[in-house]
């Protein structure tokens, strides 16, 4: 890690622990300890979903580039997605198109086309999910979901305008970092349809994307309720994705912490529920679901390490 990104790395710590300051500073010590409590039975129930979570995510890869489902890309996934849920400014996607280059063979252009056009199918199956869990919840919460259709609508104008003046200034000539001026240039051949179109194989991604992230939610719900929070299913959809439109801001927090719990107190506070007790159990909740990425993120480079000593 050079300095720059060292630098910004301090930078999100601090960020992150300001915000869980002040998210905190009213709550005694003792009061957090008692509510604080280990639980192995969610221990035992998310480290085995989230392997058929990583497996799902497995197959949609295997699938948008094209390539062989293996351990190798199970592994592979494993391991960088834990450095994109931990690190932020989302430095995970260099892991991704690092190791998927050295599985597929591609060249680093092909690879971040297919990555993008993943992140892309992330985005409208979260968007999808907003939006469908916020029919049940509308009496509920009516001015935060008009807040976020417009957000989406304004993101995507800017979207739109982002890739026009990308295409009209020719902007991957003129951007000196070689690593951005490459994802630039995949974006410019993409719109001008340099790159082949496979609509049977796009909707394949697109649908094992809406399962990858539904049972995700499926996997939050019930981690939910076994601390005690009890709300329908559809609801901690609808906060759980529009508090990730919360992470998208450009102020990053170190493994999400301090947003998603700010994000889903402003929710929970609003349906009844007290702030003290809420805030510790919603840090339960981060940490909970945070273990089975790093455990099965460290299996991954662990056996990654592994193959790599009985090559050598």
């Amino acid at each position: 890690m050079n300095k720059k990104y060292f630098l910004k790395f301090l930078l999100t710590i601090f960020v992150t622990a300001l915000v869980l300051y002040f998210l905190f500073k009213g709550i005694h010590f003792s009061e957090i300890v008692k509510i604080f409590y280990f639980k192995w039975q969610i221990i035992v129930f998310t480290v085995p979903l989230f392997f058929v979570i990583k497996f799902i995510n497995s197959l949609r890869f295997s699938r948008a580039y094209n390539t062989k489902l293996s351990k190798k890309l199970f592994y592979t996934l494993c391991y960088s997605n834990m450095m994109l849920s931990v690190f932020p400014f989302r430095l995970g996607e260099l892991s991704y198109i690092a190791r998927l280059q050295k599985i597929t063979g591609e060249k680093y252009s092909e690879t971040t086309s297919k990555l993008i056009k993943i992140r892309l199918f992330d985005y409208v199956s979260i968007y999808l999910l907003l939006m469908v869990s916020s029919i049940y919840v509308y009496a509920q919460f009516s001015n935060i979901i008009k807040i976020i259709s417009v957000f989406f609508i304004c993101s995507l104008i800017v979207g739109l305008l982002s890739l026009f003046v990308i295409i009209k200034l020719n902007l991957s000539k003129k951007i000196k970092f070689r690593k951005f001026s490459q994802i630039l240039l995949t974006i410019e051949n993409e719109v001008r349809g340099h790159a082949r179109i496979n609509y049977l194989r796009d909707l394949g991604v697109l649908l094992l994307s809406l399962l990858y992230w539904f049972v995700r939610l499926l996997m939050g719900y019930f981690v939910l309720v076994m601390l005690g929070i009890h709300l329908s299913f559809f609801t901690v959809v609808f906060i759980s994705m529009s508090v990730f439109m919360l992470t998208l801001i450009p102020i990053q927090f170190f493994a999400g912490f301090g947003i998603t719990e700010a994000g889903f107190l402003f929710f929970l506070t609003q349906l009844g529920f007290e702030y003290n007790s809420t805030l510790a159990v919603l840090l339960m909740f981060h940490l909970y679901l945070l273990i089975p990425v790093v455990f099965w993120g460290c299996f991954g480079f662990f056996l990654e390490y592994l193959r790599k000593r009985q090559r050598d």
